[in-house]
């Protein structure tokens, strides 16, 4: 069995469990997808690494789950925080700087 037959019964077994649990879950790919989606955020945003992350959606390349979860890398986003932080408190030094 390859990897996406392995990824079909596993996701239908998760959708059943959820249909099980939480009321209004219909079964289809939208549904089981979405929660393939939120596990991978869910991971990378408490900081598990890109690369073990990959692993567990059995992607056959890190490439595939950087193009689609690079964004919710914990350490990218904070970086990113610093340097939006960073621009916006820029102007006044650099009008403190002019003052001189």
């Amino acid at each position: 069995m390859g990897c996406m037959g392995a990824m079909g019964a596993m996701g239908a077994l998760v959708l059943q469990i959820f249909s099980k649990k939480v009321p209004g879950v219909r079964s289809g790919h939208m549904v089981s997808h979405r929660l393939r989606d939120t596990f991978a955020v869910d991971l990378l945003q408490k900081g598990v690494p890109m690369e073990e992350v990959s692993k567990l959606l059995w992607h056959e390349s890190i490439k595939t789950t950087e193009k689609h979860y690079a964004k919710w890398v914990k350490g990218r986003q904070d970086r990113l925080d610093s340097l939006v932080m960073g621009t916006w408190a820029a102007p006044s030094k650099a009008k403190r700087l002019a003052k001189r």
